[in-house]
């Protein structure tokens, strides 16, 4: 008999439903003032993913999207790793991007794509603030291949 008790909570919670789960930030509807994040997630789909994207279809992106704060050059102001998990290719390819905040709205200051993405740290003896990065893209027919980013004091640029 304890035993039932103790799974008659579980079972109530099963039969009424969890509720609803709240929406993560970067899926919430844009503010009627706008969203500085959602207008350049809003840039970024319509460059890579559809011309004249509407909200909905922004929305939508957004809800594959993972956005992590990161504070990459020290500085305190937290720039935005952005991972685009939306269709960008059947190997599992993906848009990945750097943000860094703007005089109140965010500047793209990486751009890459792959299948893995990862902060490599500060290069020692070049004068840098921000870390390298990485990404491996994977072919369709099979292999990879490893890009290495740097950060040119403006923006991230692929290393040859």
């Amino acid at each position: 008999m304890p035993k039932l008790f103790a799974v008659l909570p579980l079972l109530a919670l099963l039969l009424t439903g969890c509720g609803e789960t709240p929406e993560p930030l970067s899926v919430r509807q844009r503010a009627p003032s706008g969203d500085p994040l959602f207008d350049t997630l809003g840039r970024i789909v319509e460059a890579r993913y559809r011309r004249d994207a509407d909200d909905a279809f922004v929305r939508k992106v957004m809800a594959a999207t993972v956005i992590q704060p990161a504070d990459l050059n020290g500085d305190g102001r937290e720039e935005r790793i952005v991972e685009v998990n939306f269709g960008m290719d059947s190997t599992g390819n993906r848009g990945f991007y750097v943000l860094s905040p703007d005089a109140g709205g965010w500047r793209i200051i990486g751009e890459m794509g792959g299948d893995t993405f990862r902060v490599l740290g500060i290069p020692k003896n070049l004068g840098a603030s921000y870390p390298d990065l990485e990404t491996v893209w994977n072919f369709p027919k099979g292999g990879s291949k490893r890009r290495v980013y740097r950060h040119n004091g403006v923006g991230y640029i692929e290393l040859r």
